[in-house]
């Protein structure tokens, strides 16, 4: 799996926003793309998310894969990039 994006402020705002909302969500990996699909804690909000592989420079998955992340470690690691 190597998945490569040049410019990544909309990926950053993208996972900002969604972390106000929920804490730790589920990355399904997919050859066609990413998505996410959660509800937050209080079961008030849904968070629907698809980036397609165009998104990407480079997105080379072969298989469905699944990827539990904290949203507050990861925009944690964005800040930096």
């Amino acid at each position: 799996m190597e998945i490569e994006i040049s410019d990544v402020s909309a990926f950053k705002d993208l996972m900002s926003m969604i972390g106000s909302l929920m804490a730790d969500v589920s990355l399904d990996l997919s050859p066609e793309g990413l998505s996410i699909k959660a509800m937050d804690p209080a079961n008030i909000a849904m968070i629907i998310f698809d980036a397609k592989d165009k998104f990407f420079d480079k997105f080379d998955v072969k298989s469905a894969t699944k990827l539990s992340v904290s949203l507050d470690d990861l925009n944690g690691i964005l800040r930096f990039v």
